[in-house]
């Protein structure tokens, strides 16, 4: 009896295993219109943060980062988004094309012109990332501007 029900089984098997080909091989041959594409991630749908509309005297700069070792081994880091706002449109257009030289020079002045537990504190701190920010762009323009730094997040940790 063992014999004929492995014989039923082994036969169930086979036919199910061909049944599965076929099923396959009809899956593999369908219409190519019928195919999905599937997203599987990697790029990014929405920014960071909306585009605000803007007045075209403000120019956006690019975030801020710096990272700072300690002494133990450890590090400080400093996140700055930021927008100039010059009172006029000829000096907004300039800065506009000098964006990385602003960004650079800012990241240069951060750490050494203003201590950590400055830009650390609640007011001092965004007074005191305004202050370098306003002083890089006068040094990439080549000459002191009038008009405001704007601060719209600043992390320190």
């Amino acid at each position: 009896m063992t014999s004929s029900s492995g014989m039923n089984i082994r036969s169930a098997l086979t036919g199910t295993a061909t049944f599965m080909v076929a099923v396959c091989v009809l899956v593999a041959t369908a219409d190519p219109a019928l195919a999905r594409d599937i997203n599987l991630g990697g790029t990014r749908i929405a920014p960071d943060h909306p585009t605000a509309h803007l007045a075209p005297n403000i120019v956006e700069l690019p975030t801020i980062e710096v990272s700072i070792r300690k002494d133990d081994g450890g590090w400080r880091h400093i996140k700055i988004d930021a927008w100039l706002a010059p009172k006029d449109l000829a000096t907004a257009h300039t800065m506009d094309g000098m964006k990385t030289s602003i960004v650079k020079k800012a990241r240069e002045d951060l750490p050494g012109n203003r201590g950590f537990d400055v830009l650390k504190s609640a007011h001092e701190g965004n007074q005191a990332a305004k202050e370098v920010l306003h002083d890089a762009a006068a040094q990439s323009l080549g000459h002191p501007w009038e008009g405001e730094v704007l601060i719209r997040n600043l992390l320190v940790y």
